[in-house]
């Protein structure tokens, strides 16, 4: 649905209180600033608007946070406490339906579930999407651009991909190096060479898995391709640090 309702190349991009999708970081503070300045909203935070929607049936507060993304506003999400909502009238509407209907007034009634945020409820228009959220002591409604968000997730699987292939070529000429040591060593011992790479290879691994510190750092920088040395080095001081602390 959300690629169907992209796909129809509508572009809504309004939020509220002249705010954009795609706006600047620079330009989104010049008009807070300025609401806040008339005291239409309070900044609270960086990037942060708390401010006051007065309803038929209630007075809503809500903390919304606006994302940037390359310098570029992506997302809103708002958090509303019911606590901090006041009840203006005898209306038995409870506060999330309350919320609800001025979405679907916004931007229709036809609302879907299961959505990829795993949101209650969610509205398409265009490249917008809204969730709404019910979690136990809050409401959250959150607007996003799916288009950069999209984008956004490209970048991030790139990056991880580029990481991995990294890691990958880094692996592989270690390996090797190791493998033409274990040659030079023990030239005709075939059982010694296979044991040692595979117990090299191993404890590569669990280095690899350590947390970074400077016990760590040390271990690789004194012995860069003895990984079971590392290994050994690097477990002996932790063993120590514990002692000490008794």
């Amino acid at each position: 649905m959300e690629q169907e309702s992209l796909e129809t190349k509508i572009r809504s991009d309004t939020l509220f209180y002249g705010t954009y999708f795609g706006m600047t970081y620079e330009n989104f503070n010049r008009i807070i600033s300025k609401l806040q300045e008339d005291t239409t909203v309070v900044l609270h935070l960086d990037s942060c608007v708390v401010d006051g929607m007065g309803t038929e049936n209630y007075t809503i507060y809500r903390n919304t946070y606006f994302q940037f993304e390359n310098g570029k506003l992506f997302r809103s999400v708002s958090h509303i406490y019911p606590e901090e909502c006041k009840k203006i009238s005898k209306n038995k509407i409870p506060l999330d339906s309350q919320i609800i209907s001025l979405i679907e007034y916004k931007y229709g009634k036809k609302r879907y579930k299961n959505g990829t945020k795993n949101s209650k409820y969610f509205w398409l228009k265009g490249n917008k999407r809204i969730d709404f959220f019910d979690t136990l002591n809050k409401y959250v409604v959150v607007i996003s651009d799916m288009s950069i968000e999209r984008e956004i997730l490209i970048g991030i699987e790139n990056a991880k991909r580029e990481t991995q292939i990294k890691e990958v070529d880094e692996e592989s000429k270690i390996f090797s190096i190791l493998k033409e040591k274990a040659k030079n060593d023990w030239p005709d011992d075939y059982i010694t060479q296979e044991f040692w790479l595979n117990k090299q290879k191993e404890d590569y691994w669990y280095m690899k898995l350590l947390p970074d510190n400077n016990i760590k750092r040390r271990a690789q920088r004194d012995w860069p391709f003895d990984f079971t040395t590392q290994k050994y080095w690097y477990d002996k001081q932790m063993e120590a640090k514990e002692r000490l602390k008794q």
